[in-house]
């Protein structure tokens, strides 16, 4: 690959469309649940997947009523997501040198 950004944006694609379409729960988060009138907040790891409807079986998302990231589950995203493919590519640019 003569140019790295090119490089960069396929890591990208392949890094990101493996964690939005596998579950692979990784990142913090919380879910909210709600049984009759009782209602709690369980902090687990969740998969980006679950937030395109991807993997959550309707038995598992039983009595949910919401489910986000914690702000380490965003940076932990982002780090994988984005910079991942930037140490590669910068290793790879590298190596040619």
């Amino acid at each position: 690959m003569k140019k790295p950004i090119f490089l960069y944006f396929i890591l990208v694609l392949v890094v990101a469309s493996i964690l939005c379409f596998f579950p692979i729960n990784l990142f913090d988060g919380e879910i909210q649940f709600k049984h009759g009138i009782q209602e709690y907040t369980v902090q687990e790891k969740l998969s980006l997947s679950y937030f395109l409807g991807i993997g959550a079986s309707p038995t598992e998302t039983k009595g949910v009523v919401n489910f986000y990231l914690l702000p380490i589950g965003y940076l932990l995203a982002f780090l994988m997501i984005f910079m991942l493919p930037a140490i590669i590519t910068y290793r790879i640019k590298l190596k040619k040198k």
